[in-house]
């Protein structure tokens, strides 16, 4: 739901869904992210959710949004906190160092993967103790990899799943797949 439509945050509480992810980067103009993220707290706090885990993705690091959007989400009753486009172990560790001073030491953490240094990283950045979900961010990915995405959204998809394959088990895929049970490719 983006964070600037509050329009859209009220219809989503009678949406038959098990989450809703209130998005503040990509959904929202760069003049309205202050906007947004004072209405996406102001629907949190209203409430009426009901069952649904109620996730916030948030601008990401080095933008000038990211440090307010962590302070204000961090003290949000919400399930989670998602980051966008990361590629890295260090950044997890940046991020798990910002959630934890804005006082969100409790909140589980969400990363996007959505480039292909990700996929590529993507054993590694699974393995990190502080993630708790990764979520695939295919527009970006099928982007960088120049694909195009076609009505039924297939763009890409040879490379997406060549590349997923590469960076499956960080580099160790075929040991980890054997150790898990996963059919072998």
């Amino acid at each position: 739901m983006p964070g600037a439509n509050t329009r859209a945050m009220e219809k989503a509480r009678d949406i038959n869904c098990d989450g809703i992810i209130f998005d503040l980067e990509d959904a929202v103009a760069p003049q309205a992210k202050a906007l947004a993220r004072e209405q996406v707290s102001a629907a949190v706090a209203v409430g009426g959710y009901g069952h649904r885990e109620l996730v916030v993705r948030i601008n990401g690091l080095g933008t000038p949004w990211h440090g307010d959007d962590v302070r204000c989400i961090a003290q949000l009753k919400v399930g989670a906190i998602l980051f966008p486009k990361v590629e890295s172990e260090a950044q997890i560790d940046e991020i798990a160092a910002a959630v934890e001073a804005a006082g969100g030491g409790g909140l589980a953490v969400w990363i996007m993967v959505e480039t292909a240094l990700a996929i590529q990283r993507v054993g590694a950045l699974a393995a990190h103790p502080r993630v708790s979900v990764l979520v695939l961010g295919t527009s970006d990915l099928v982007t960088q990899l120049l694909g195009r995405h076609d009505a039924a959204r297939r763009g890409g998809g040879l490379r997406l799943a060549a590349l997923c394959d590469s960076g499956a088990g960080g580099g160790q895929g075929d040991s980890r797949r054997r150790k898990s049970g996963l059919p072998q490719p």
